[in-house]
């Protein structure tokens, strides 16, 4: 063990400056069955079976905090005494990472009611550290502003203050570290990342989970590097032979190869290099980044297939269904995409992809009403994502609700200014209410559509010769 952990100090020493250039990291599990409490507790299994998390939410709604302590207490218990799992642990409790702003009343009420255990501050600290990734927002961090990074601080600060309740009452909850660990690698705290790392692997220098969430903080573009990430792997493979878990990470360093391939002209190749990972284990993640590569590919049905994979070994990831749902948008199957997307709400109702993606298909079913609600919370978030607003405005558009659309279209420009198809309906709706600002946003439209050559022919002759025309009658001269 001492030796084990020197090895972890050592390879902690290599850390290097952090730069937060990603969106999440990952790991909402979520989803199951809605029956009862049956679980496996085979600490070896892979995949694993899981607790529901949809009956956990049942009792906390139902306020049966009793029952949710001998819960959650009893996989505690089967864990610490070697006859459970971690997973069925972090399964638990990641029902409570979820965004519904009715949920955390209920977690404090519990939580005052029970002051000596573990479970109510802890539930707390999933739910406080899943609002500071929405707060964080999913853009790029040097396209990211200073306030969402000072809400995320601010939420995380909650779930840090609620996890070190949780270990003054249990201080073998080895989730409670992975929770750490995630939001120390996210805010760049080397230091306190290597100091939680020790402190789980003093409580189970075999677990997965510090294991997992620590050579996924050193990949690149978290500020570590393939050099870190295949020195660590090096330095787990002993373990490796007694746990299939971390056994199914020894793809990771090729999986980190693809991960790195941004180019969309390099797709191909990096799903060569997850079809190399998956070849020496199943992950979940590894699942997960081909889907995202086939997409490129524009290859849904194989992304769907992956995805499909990716939630057999990682069950009830709403974040996951919320894609799965998005890939059968794009093949217009709007009837299974509804159903996977409600799927994916059940488990976290405010998940901004799934409600994107829902209001896209009530827009395409000509179901407004409800486009515009789900499209509405989509927002309520992180109102700096210019897909939501777009798709706002092509609803309101629709409705020919000019002045909303309009609304919508210039935030989302202001977002994303090379929003081409946002600018054409811009200026359409503009059109519509004789306002004379069409005339700059006609200009504006052609002038792009000139740089990069992608119009279409038919927007191009009405954009022109609706100028054209208003500039021939001279009714805006002088205004534009």
């Amino acid at each position: 063990m001492k030796q084990l952990l020197r090895c972890v100090l050592m390879l902690g020493s290599m850390v290097s400056a952090h730069a937060l250039e990603s969106t999440n990291l990952d790991g909402e599990h979520v989803q199951g069955s809605s029956g009862g409490d049956a679980t496996v507790r085979d600490p070896n299994a892979y995949p694993y079976r899981h607790p529901s998390k949809l009956q956990v939410l049942a009792w906390l709604q139902n306020k049966d905090y009793a029952r949710l302590n001998a819960f959650l207490a009893e996989l505690q218990g089967d864990y610490e005494m070697g006859a459970g799992d971690e997973m069925l642990v972090r399964h638990a409790f990641l029902a409570f990472a979820n965004a519904d702003p009715a949920l955390e009343s209920m977690l404090l009420d519990w939580n005052a009611r029970y002051p000596s255990h573990f479970a109510p501050p802890l539930a707390l600290a999933y739910y406080y550290e899943h609002f500071g990734w929405l707060a964080r927002g999913s853009q790029w961090a040097s396209k990211t502003p200073e306030r969402q990074f000072l809400s995320m601080h601010e939420y995380f600060a909650k779930a840090r203050k609620m996890i070190t309740v949780a270990l003054q009452r249990n201080a073998k909850l080895i989730v409670a570290y992975e929770r750490l660990l995630r939001m120390d690698n996210a805010e760049g705290e080397s230091a306190s990342l290597l100091a939680n790392l020790k402190q789980a692997l003093e409580v189970d220098s075999h677990s997965y989970l510090p294991h997992y969430q620590y050579v996924f903080s050193r990949m690149p573009k978290w500020g570590g590097s393939m050099r870190e990430v295949e020195q660590y792997l090096v330095f787990l493979e002993e373990l490796m032979a007694s746990n299939q878990r971390l056994a199914s990470l020894r793809g990771f360093a090729d999986f980190v190869r693809a991960d790195r391939i941004r180019s969309k002209k390099r797709c191909r190749e990096a799903i060569a290099y997850l079809d190399k990972a998956l070849s020496k284990g199943e992950h979940h993640i590894f699942y997960l980044e081909r889907a995202y590569k086939h997409a490129c590919l524009r290859d849904y049905d194989a992304a769907i297939r992956d995805l499909d994979s990716s939630l057999e070994l990682n069950p009830e990831n709403a974040r996951r269904l919320a894609l799965k749902g998005q890939y059968l948008y794009r093949l217009k199957n709007y009837d299974a995409a509804l159903q996977v997307l409600n799927e994916a709400i059940g488990y976290d109702r405010m998940s901004r992809r799934a409600l994107t993606t829902r209001g896209r298909v009530y827009y395409e079913l000509k179901k407004y009403d409800l486009a515009i609600a789900d499209l509405h919370d989509a927002i309520a978030y992180d109102d700096t994502n210019a897909v939501s607003r777009s798709y706002l405005g092509s609803v309101y558009y629709s409705k020919k609700d000019y002045q909303s659309a309009i609304e919508h279209y210039e935030i989302a420009l202001a977002l994303r200014q090379d929003g081409l198809n946002d600018r054409y309906w811009l200026a359409a709706a503009r059109w519509h209410l004789n306002d004379c600002v069409f005339m700059s946003d006609a200009r504006s439209y052609l002038a792009q559509c000139e740089s990069e050559g992608s119009c279409s022919k038919k927007r191009l002759d009405w954009m022109s010769g609706s100028l054209s025309a208003l500039e021939s009658r001279g009714v805006c001269s002088g205004k534009n």
